[in-house]
Formats: structure tokens, sequence, C-alpha cells
């Protein structure tokens, strides 16, 4: 029967930096999602209450960038990967419709930008 300082040794745990530096993340949102309950150091240590984090808490934070890099809202992001019950399809295909209507709406931003560009540049060429 293993112990638990035998236990330690084969889970590898991973440092703040580490974490960081190799998911290409900043410590601000590292701690953030700590912050906000969505990723938990999987222990603190020392004094100054140092994180480290096992591969388990690895794989979340990637689903976590992957889901932010497609757009999704934390709160999308925590149902997706707390809620054993979440009807995933259905949250996707909201997100995706709230992203259309946000592409939408900056297409209309720039066309009217555009026309302002445009009126800018006439009255420009008349003095």
């Amino acid at each position: 029967m293993k112990n638990r300082e035998e236990d330690q040794r084969e889970r590898r745990l991973y440092t703040v930096s580490e974490i960081c530096e190799r998911m290409g993340i900043t410590r601000k949102t590292l701690f953030y999602y700590d912050q906000i309950h969505l990723l938990e150091p999987s222990e603190r240590v020392t004094s100054q209450q140092a994180k480290r984090y096992d591969d388990e808490k690895l794989q979340r934070l990637q689903s976590i960038l992957q889901y932010r890099e497609a757009g999704l809202c934390i709160s999308e992001i925590r149902a997706l990967l707390d809620d054993q019950n979440v009807q995933r399809l259905s949250i996707l295909q909201n997100a995706m419709k709230r992203l259309r209507q946000e592409q939408n709406g900056v297409e209309q931003e720039i066309r009217k930008l555009a026309a302002l560009i445009k009126a800018e540049e006439k009255r420009a060429t008349m003095y």
C-alpha cells in the first residue's frame, strides 16, 4: 500500500510558472480562473500558498482555453465542464447564435464607419 508521500512523487505537479509557460497564458488569467472557482489548484503549499496543478487540472485548463478561443463565455464554459446534466449541444448552439448576432452588429458598425470615412474624405477634398 502506498503512502501519501509516494503517491505525491508519482503524481506530477506543475507550478504556476510552468502552467503559464506551457499553456501560453498569464499568471493573471490563471489566478482569475482560481478566484472565480473555474480552475482551482490541486494543492496549495508553503506559507505563501504557492499553487500546484496536476495533469487533471492541466486538462481542464486546456478545455477552458479551447472554449474561450471558440468564443464561449465563462458561464457557458462552467456549465459544460461542471454540469453533468447539461445539454452540451444546446449550449454550443446558443453560443454560435450569440456570436453570429455580435458579428452582425460589428458588420453594421463597419458599414457606418465606412460611410463616415467616405463623407470625411469627400469633405476634405472640398477644401
